[in-house]
């Protein structure tokens, strides 16, 4: 391969004139970066955390998604209930909170142990499904906060 005899000289007059170019697009990107990393939206907000307890008859609606709807800043956050009957959802914005609950997916094995107490999913009461119709309702300060809904009770209250 035959080069020109001066294609060293214009190589490094070429790599000479690109690198403060290069050293000064690093620098924009590396500060870019750092200034970007420590601020997140909303990050001025008082938050909470909160326990919340959904049982059914006094039986832990296991497999439940809970979220928690604020009709009013559309802040919300959710979670599934475990087999104990919680669900911990950390960070929620202080405020008031509708509590909206789904119904469990429905175990397609049935347990031979279950109480019969807990809802079928295609009979789970309507009113706790969406945030304009649920009688729950949450408010959230700051620290840690637990709650405890009974869906049948609130269910009869209701009526």
């Amino acid at each position: 391969m035959n080069l020109p005899a001066d294609h060293l000289s214009r190589k490094s007059a070429f790599s000479r004139t690109n690198r403060p170019v290069s050293v000064l697009l690093f620098a924009l990107v590396v500060t870019a970066g750092l200034t970007g990393c420590g601020h997140s939206p909303r990050s001025g907000k008082e938050r909470g955390d909160v326990v919340l307890t959904v049982t059914y008859s006094g039986e832990p609606l296991t497999g439940a998604f809970v979220n928690l709807e604020n009709l009013d800043t559309g802040e919300g956050g959710g979670g599934e209930v475990g087999p104990d009957g919680t669900v911990q959802i950390d960070g929620v914005v202080t405020g008031t909170y509708a509590v909206v609950v789904l119904p469990p997916q429905g175990n397609p094995v049935p347990d031979t142990q279950a109480t019969g107490s807990l809802p079928d999913p295609s009979h789970f009461p309507q009113k706790f499904r969406t945030a304009a119709t649920t009688p729950l309702e949450a408010r959230i300060e700051s620290g840690r906060q637990e709650f405890t809904f009974d869906l049948a009770e609130a269910d009869s209250a209701a009526k």
